[in-house]
This record gives structure tokens, sequence and C-alpha cells, in this order.
């Protein structure tokens, strides 16, 4: 028997009443949750100046208007960095600053006491140049990442152009209103900048650390959309194609971040500046920008991929660590490798050491799924593996399998994992084992009395006022070399073969 109109009225207001009712508890439950985390955010470190008041002349994307040069922007840069006198404090009177924060006028890790800043945008020029390179830093970082790269360019005879990024290079607040858009335009700058440098023969190259990577994956498919000239290889360091959850946050600080008892609930973490090229401290901004950029760039992937002109993409060559805490290395393969429709790309994985004595100790994750990738036959692309030649020697060899390939060929290589070197980790890949900063050991006499890459302390928990997550992750990549010489065998091949 079918129910009457006011047995289906009854039975109606109650789904209504259940369900208004699920969801102001559902509601209850989400602001409960996020009052939690605002409270818990004041347990951080107090905000400094540099954290909680952002400088006024960056460059924003609005800026970018048709008679916008690269002469403008670096004039803003220049303004920008004068306004960061009144955060620097006295070093004669630190008033309870550390003496290794950078922001102590004349310090220790002043990064402006160095002959060059790599906290701006850093220009090399050769009296007669073969080409020109754009080279875009990690988010947090600065041109600093991009220095050994920018140091071969230029030894190569290229025009090289490592651009800062807006909110980088000065201080930590400038990550709290950037957008992605911001940083695309200023890639967009430094790219037609680089080009008219060189003229329209002349070989253009780009590259990416990190959150860079990412940028220049995104600018040359906007590019291709566009109908521009794109680069002839690009080349990418850890690049931020896939977002941990550590970079997938949710902006609920946007509902009480403007309440100042909350202003801490804006930063993901709070940390002292003894960095001078990195910010220590991270905005929730920043990381949902990187994220917002790498679903950007898979929504851009998807429209060349409709229109079939994916296949003009230019080839690119990655480097990759297995394991980090910052990118999902595997996104790299299934969100930009294998939907690529071009050829001449590779993807050069550095493994885990398989003779540490740690091995056992270790979450694989995708180390393990990278073994099943090199027994594919039907890649479209080089994968190419830097592993251990077995588990019982620290000496290396590098796997590789050539797109369509039914074999892995193998070439051992006069390189070997350092003692008590387990991984690579996210931070190390672009930098040099004698690195200045972050190398295995600092230079004799030492540029920064912190040296980043070897401090190593051992003594109780609970003391230093440094994470011990950012003391235990290796700063350099012992196999720096290795990365050079491919990069430098398709400069190579590009001149021979024009």
């Amino acid at each position: 028997m079918s129910e009457n109109p006011k047995q289906y009225r009854r039975r109606l207001t109650r789904v209504i009443r259940w369900s208004l009712h699920g969801a102001v508890v559902v509601f209850a439950v989400l602001v409960t949750l996020i009052l939690v985390q605002a409270f818990v955010s004041r347990k951080m470190l107090d905000l400094e100046t540099w954290h909680h008041k952002p400088l006024k002349s960056e460059f924003v994307a609005a800026d970018l208007t048709a008679d916008y040069t690269f002469e403008k922007y670096l004039e803003m840069e220049k303004s920008l960095f004068a306004e960061l006198s009144p955060y620097m404090v006295d070093a004669k009177n630190l008033e309870g600053h550390s003496p290794f924060s950078r922001y102590v006028s004349g310090g220790v890790q002043d990064p402006a006491r160095q002959p060059r800043n790599w906290n701006r945008t850093v220009e090399l020029i050769p009296d007669t140049s073969k080409g020109g390179v754009l080279l875009i830093h990690g988010l947090s970082d600065s041109p600093y990442s991009m220095r050994s790269l920018a140091e071969l360019f230029y030894g190569q005879g290229y025009y090289v152009l490592a651009m800062r990024m807006p909110g980088h290079g000065t201080v930590p607040a400038g990550l709290l209103g950037v957008t992605w858009q911001d940083w695309a335009a200023a890639v967009e700058i430094g790219s037609q900048h680089v080009k008219t440098q060189i003229g329209p023969s002349k070989p253009f190259y780009m590259g990416g650390y990190s959150n860079g990577g990412a940028l220049a994956v995104q600018h040359t498919l906007s590019t291709l959309k566009s109908g521009g000239r794109v680069p002839d290889h690009i080349f990418l360091f850890s690049p931020a194609i896939g977002i941990t959850p550590f970079g997938r946050v949710a902006r609920w600080d946007m509902l009480y971040g403007f309440i100042p008892y909350f202003e801490k609930s804006k930063w993901l973490g709070i940390e002292m500046e003894y960095d001078p090229y990195k910010y220590n401290s991270f905005t929730k901004n920043a990381g949902s920008q990187s994220w917002s950029l790498a679903k950007e760039i898979q929504s851009n992937l998807d429209d060349l991929e409709r229109s079939g002109e994916l296949s003009e993409m230019p080839p690119m060559l990655a480097f990759q660590s297995v394991v980090d805490a910052t990118v999902e290395a595997k996104v790299l393969i299934t969100g930009l490798f294998d939907r690529l429709k071009s050829k001449g790309n590779e993807v050069v994985f550095f493994d885990i050491n398989r003779s540490s004595v740690l091995d056992g100790f270790m979450s694989l994750e995708f180390a393990d799924q990278l073994d099943g990738l090199m027994r594919q036959t039907d890649l479209k692309y080089t994968v190419t593996k830097l592993t251990n030649r077995n588990p019982q020697t620290q000496l290396m060899c590098a796997r590789s399998r050539l797109p369509r390939s039914k074999k892995i060929s193998e070439e051992l290589l006069d390189l070997r994992w350092p003692d008590r070197v387990f991984s690579l980790a996210h931070v190390a890949v672009p930098f040099p084992p004698d690195d200045p900063l972050y190398g295995e050991k600092p230079p004799v006499p030492p540029v920064f009395t912190l040296h980043v890459g070897s401090l190593d302390p051992i003594g109780e928990k609970h003391v230093l006022n440094i994470p011990p997550s950012q003391l235990i992750r290796i700063r350099h990549n012992p196999f720096h070399d290795y990365m050079l010489q491919r990069i430098t065998q398709v400069i190579d091949s590009r001149t021979a073969n024009p």
C-alpha cells in the first residue's frame, strides 16, 4: 500500500530534520578542529618582524603590462631590498636574537656580506654567448639553489639568468600573500628577456628546482598554447609536479588568521632564520599556491592533449630522489612523463643506499615501485636509476632502460655512497658536495660561520631550537658531478646538431 500525502510529508520532515542535524554536527566538529588547530599554532616560536610584515615593493602579476621590462623588474627588486634595513638587528645589540640569524646586520650569516648576494636575481653574461638559460629556484629558496647550474652554463659560454621569484630572498612574510600567478608572471619576464638577449637562432634552455621546476613546465605548457617559442630543452631537479600532504594544506587559517591572537595559524612552521639563502619558516599560503600550480599543470596538459599539441613539448631531463619528503616522486612519472608525447625525455632517479646498515629501518615507498617501472618495456621515455652495484657495496652504477626497450643497460660509475648516508633528500639534489654553505664540510677559510651542510649535533632531545628533521637531512648531492655531466651531454649534443 502506498503512503498517503500526510505520511509522506512526515517522513520527508524527519529526513530533513536528521539531515540538518547531521550537517550541524559536522559543522560543529569542523569548527572545533579548526579552533584546536588555531590554539595549537600558538605554541610555535614567537613571530618576528620578518614573519608578519611583508615588504611593499614586491612584484605582483598585475604589474605585468605590455610595456613592462626586465629592467623594471630589477628596479623594483632594488627598491625591495632597500626596504630590508628596518628588519635587520644590530649586531652589537641583539636584544635576545641569535647571532646566527640572517637578519643580524653584518652578522656571521648575513648574506649581504658576501661578494654576490644570491638572494637577488643573478645575471652571468659571457663575452660571446652560445645561447641562454633561465633558471628558477624553489619554494622558500633563492637563486642560490641554482648557483652550481648557473656556473656550469656560464662556463659553457651561455648567458645565464637565475631569477628571484616574488616573495623570496627577503623575509618569510613575503610568502603570506604571494600567488603562483605572481611567480608565473616573473618567469614570463625572465623568459622573454633571455630570448631577447640571445636572439632567435641560438639555443634557449630552462631549468627549475622543486617549485621552480613546476614553473618551468607550466611556462612551457602555457607558451605552447599561445604559440610562442618554447625552450629547446628543460632540466628539472626534484620538480614539484606532485605535492605531498605537507603542501596540500587547507586554508582554514583564512577564517581566523586575521585575528592577532591566532596570527601564527598562517604558518605551517615558525623557525629561527639561520639559513642565509632559504627561509626556515613556511607559510600555509606557500604550500597552497604550489599545490594550485601543480593542478594548473595537469589542466594545461589536458588541454594540449585534447588539441594534439602535446607532441610539441620540448624534451626534458629530470633528476629526482626516490625518497622525497616534499614532492611525490611517483607523480613525476604518472603526472608528467607518462603523459608526454614527444621524444628525448629522460628521468634519472637517485635510489636509496642499498648497502646502508639502516636499510631495515627505511620506509621505501616509491623506491620499490621504481623497480617495477624499470621492468616496463612500453615506456616512451628513458628511465635511469643510480643505485648500488649490489647490496654489499657502496660503489654505484647507472641502470637505464631506453624507450620501448627490452634490455636494461648498466654503466659502472666511479661514484660511491658516502659513509653514514642512507639516501638523498629533496633539499640536496641541486647542491654539490663542495658547496660553501650546504656541502659536506666547510671550505677553508669558511664562507659562513654556521656551515649548514655539516651540522651534525649529538646530545639530549628538546634542547635545540632547531627541529631534528632539519638536521638529519643531507644538504648536498654526492652524485652532483654525474648530474652535471648529463646536462653537459645535452648541451654538447645541441651544439653539435643545431
